[in-house]
Formats: C-alpha cells, structure tokens, sequence
C-alpha cells in the first residue's frame, strides 16, 4: 500500500470513528490535515458516514421539514414556470427536494438533483420512490457539474455549498454556467449571523460573502436576507437569489435582510 492509500484509510477510518462517537468527522478531518479548508475527499467521506440519517430526522420531524420544504418552494416559485427544470445541488436524500415537488405541484417540471455521494444517492432514489415524487439523480461534482452550460432553468441548493469556504467564486460561477433563468441559494450567510454564529461558521469553514461574490460574478442579485424557519440559529439559514434572465421574484419569506 503506497503513502496516499495509507493517509486516505487513516482519514477514512479516524473519520469513522469520531462519526460513530458523534464527534464532528469533517472537524476531524481538518484537524489532521495540511490545508486550512474542507477537501471533497473529506466531504464525500462525511456524505457517505451520513446516509440514511436525513431521511430518519424526515421521519422524526416531519412538520418541520414540510415547513422548510414550503418555504424553499415558496422562493422558487416566482422564478418557475410550467415545464421547466429544477435542479437541487447537493440532494442529499431527496429529503428537500421531494417536499419542494409536491409543494410546487406541478406536473410538467422537471426535477433533478444530484450529490457527490453515490451512497446518498441510492437512498434519495428509495426516498423519491416511497413519496411518489419524481426526479432524475445523478452523481457529481459541484465545481465540475457534468451539464451543458444554460440547461437548467432554475437551480437551488439547500445548505450544500456551506462547506466549500475559500472556493465560492468557484462554486457560484459553474451554478451560473449551467442555469438558464435564476440561482437561489439557500445557505448561512456569515455577514448577516451574530457574532457566535459567526465563530462557528469559522471553525467549520463556512462560506462567505456569497452576495457580494454573485454580484462580482455579474448575476443580479433580487432576494437577500435571513429565513424565518431554521433549524439552528448558531447556522442561520437565509437566501441569496440571483438572476440571469429572469423578471424579478415577487416576495419570499425574508427578515433581516433586503428585498
């Protein structure tokens, strides 16, 4: 076994078992790493430590995710017309994006999410299947999204880009390339958080300056501020919608923020 196969099972296996001590295992990854950011290899080990728990907190709480579900809905809709297509980046299992479906309940849109983890992927396959929602899943990669450029007409993420700190130009750039209409992000938004949430988001890595990032990357940025519903206030979930050829959102569920 060379040196790089021996320093991925150790991260493979010290990840594992601070997963199983409910530790954070993408803290413990950058604990024992060289860089001073979340690597993909990391991310996808954590993804796949994590299967199937979205779909239990699901079944735990299904109030609230029905809740969240509708709020994202609720800002996408203005952008969403009938037969267009939906992308979810970072699915997950499904768990959003089947709720975003029958909460739009409209027939003729496509929906389409994919994940860096073919492990999350099966599940949300199994997820989709018990909800009767229909969508196309895929594997890939955020930075690399194996789409042509403008052929999605609206994408959304739900708290998926939060772990790529350091690559946000990266990151909003190739959601830009591949969208035809609009952005909506849905993830924590450092400079509107309080200053403990803030440390938080640090320690983790989080993203930042997504507004001023989109704006520099040409989108017109329509919607910004924090979300009423969330789920920890130490990670404040807010929106950042962009524009590349849409008319402007008429609302959305916002506090703190501007519209």
């Amino acid at each position: 076994m060379n040196s790089e196969a021996q320093e991925l099972r150790r991260l493979i296996v010290g990840m594992r078992d601070a997963y199983q001590r409910g530790e954070n295992a993408m803290a413990y990854a950058l604990s024992h790493s060289a860089g001073d950011a979340n690597s993909v290899v990391s991310t996808l080990i954590a993804y796949d430590l994590q299967a199937g728990s979205y779909v239990a907190e699901t079944r735990r709480k299904p109030d609230y995710i029905k809740n969240w579900c509708n709020q994202l809905a609720g800002l996408l809709q203005p952008f969403v017309e009938s037969g267009d297509t939906i992308l979810e980046v970072g699915v997950g299992e499904a768990t959003t994006l089947a709720g975003v479906i029958k909460s739009i309940a409209d027939s003729s849109i496509n929906a389409m999410g994919f994940d860096v983890s073919w492990s999350r992927v099966k599940v949300a396959n199994d997820w989709l299947n018990e909800n009767a929602a229909r969508a196309r899943l895929f594997t890939g990669d955020l930075f690399n999204i194996p789409l042509a450029d403008n052929s999605i007409d609206v994408i959304y993420t739900s708290h998926s880009l939060e772990p790529n700190g350091g690559r946000e130009k990266d990151a909003i750039a190739e959601l830009l390339r591949v969208a035809r209409k609009a952005v909506v992000l849905v993830e924590p938004i450092y400079e509107l958080a309080n200053e403990e949430a803030q440390k938080r988001m640090d320690a983790h890595h989080y993203v930042k300056g997504i507004k001023a990032t989109a704006e520099r990357l040409g989108a017109r940025v329509s919607q910004y501020g924090l979300l009423d519903l969330c789920s920890n206030p130490l990670n404040p979930s807010g929106v950042v919608a962009m524009i590349k050829s849409a008319p402007q959102p008429r609302g959305g569920a916002l506090r703190g923020g501007v519209q």
